[in-house]
């Protein structure tokens, strides 16, 4: 369990973490924390850890709070220190969940953070969501934004965009595109379900004209199966192939069925041919 020590530390001690998640704050909200600490000082100490390199102890957690004390002309700051060593994975967890737990993040900066736990932790994004406490729909969904170009993921981040129609422009197979329905969405032309209609339009085209293949896999139980991805496939495409056979496995399983039912099953979904995708107009 980490440990903590109280202290008092003149703010002159005390550093910023270049590297914390949240990057924007927000000037009326700051202004209200400044006025309750001039009233009433500063009732939830900042977490702070010792940087032998800098001689400073560097801010783990509260930096919001750390620039309120500063407006408000604070002599001695409130902190808990952190004793010991500190790794990457637990100072990020640690600045995640605050954040978090506060709702102070944005959408993008959220993303930024997870990834690079993810990055520390080297896992998958399901592994990713247990530690989080998040769903992995939510994660894939965040993490999907920093395909995004940097352009769009500021108005995400400044509340031009909506997480939503982020989320549905990621889908756009080009960043012109994705640009083209971001103007049209800020200046007031299209609104959420017109943004969506056009992205299905254009995704759903797209997956009408896309060259699939046919990919054979062995299976540990001795079965043979075919898989159908589009030629330029990625991740997470290949990722709902693979639950397709899973969830036959699963099935068979609950009806107590063997090897050979889960080769018909199989067989079966292999002859069925693809649905042809729906447009929207």
């Amino acid at each position: 369990m980490m440990k903590l020590t109280e202290a008092l530390l003149s703010p002159s001690g005390i550093e910023p973490d270049p590297n914390q998640p949240r990057q924007r704050f927000d000037v009326a909200k700051n202004k209200e924390l400044t006025a309750s600490i001039r009233e009433h000082g500063l009732l939830e100490p900042i977490i702070v850890r010792k940087d032998m390199e800098r001689r400073a102890y560097r801010i783990v957690a509260g930096e919001r709070r750390y620039r309120c004390c500063l407006q408000a002309s604070l002599e001695k700051i409130p902190v808990r220190i952190i004793e010991g060593e500190l790794s990457e994975v637990d100072l990020i967890k640690i600045q995640l969940t605050e954040n978090l737990d506060r709702d102070d993040l944005k959408p993008v900066e959220t993303a930024r953070a997870l990834a690079r736990l993810q990055s520390a932790l080297d896992c998958t994004r399901d592994q990713l969501a247990q530690q989080v406490k998040k769903s992995p729909a939510t994660i894939s969904r965040l993490l999907n934004l920093l395909q995004l170009p940097e352009n769009l993921q500021a108005h995400v981040d400044q509340g031009e965009l909506s997480l939503a129609i982020a989320v549905e422009l990621v889908r756009c197979p080009s960043p012109a595109l994705q640009q083209e329905i971001a103007n049209a969405v800020m200046s007031g032309e299209l609104n959420r379900k017109g943004a969506v209609e056009r992205v299905q339009a254009v995704v759903g085209k797209k997956a009408q004209t896309a060259k699939r293949q046919q990919v054979m896999l062995a299976l540990e139980t001795g079965v043979q199966t075919t898989v159908s991805v589009t030629a330029d496939a990625d991740l997470d495409e290949w990722i709902t192939s693979l639950q397709k056979v899973l969830k036959a496995c699963h099935k068979v399983k609950r009806r107590n069925g063997n090897v050979g039912d889960l080769k018909t099953l199989l067989q079966k979904q292999t002859e069925k041919p693809p649905k042809p995708a729906e447009v929207t107009q």
